[in-house]
């Protein structure tokens, strides 16, 4: 058989996606069943149980904590430049694009020299926000990291003036915490 042929047989993308959701969801729902899960939320644990009817006595939370060694206020960073800091990630939950924006209103109001520092592995989100970062004007004083080690991170945080997130769907909140530590 040809390859058209066959082709023209083969279900449309949007009936394939829909099958593999059904699949995945009946499997996630089977070997819920049977799991022992360990979530790091409380929130995570409703959405399996209220989606997937995990059921509360397979469920242990075990909350995510700071590594203290490696994220503390050090006065030995030195700051050369004041700056805001924002984890990002190629997950639209983050809002990168809204703390760009509101960074451009901040430098129109404190001419203070402060640059946005965003770290963070941005994937296919990355071309239209530095387009936006130019469009706003704050091109040349935002500093896009991309990825950044964990030693890197803790002096990012350290250093700077404020760790901005505007994530409004935050399941725990580690940055945060990391920031705050």
């Amino acid at each position: 058989e040809d390859p058209e042929t066959r082709w023209q047989r083969e279900p449309t993308s949007d009936r394939r996606e829909l099958a593999r959701r059904r699949y995945s969801r009946l499997l996630m729902d089977r070997s819920l069943r049977r799991a022992v899960v360990v979530a790091s939320t409380a929130a995570t644990v409703r959405d399996l149980m209220h989606n997937h009817h995990l059921e509360p006595e397979r469920a242990t939370i075990v909350p995510l904590g700071v590594d203290l060694d490696l994220f503390n206020p050090s006065a030995e960073r030195p700051v050369a430049t004041p700056y805001f800091f924002h984890l990002a990630s190629s997950d639209d939950r983050d809002r990168t694009d809204l703390i760009v924006r509101a960074f451009e209103r901040y430098r129109s109001d404190h001419l203070d020299g402060a640059l946005l520092v965003i770290g963070g592995r941005l994937g296919t989100r990355a071309g239209g926000l530095k387009k936006l970062v130019e469009e706003l004007g704050v091109g040349d004083v935002t500093i896009f990291r991309g990825d950044v080690r964990d030693d890197e991170l803790a002096e990012l945080y350290a250093g700077a003036l404020a760790t901005v997130q505007a994530s409004p769907d935050e399941g725990f909140g580690l940055q945060p915490l990391e920031a705050m530590t």
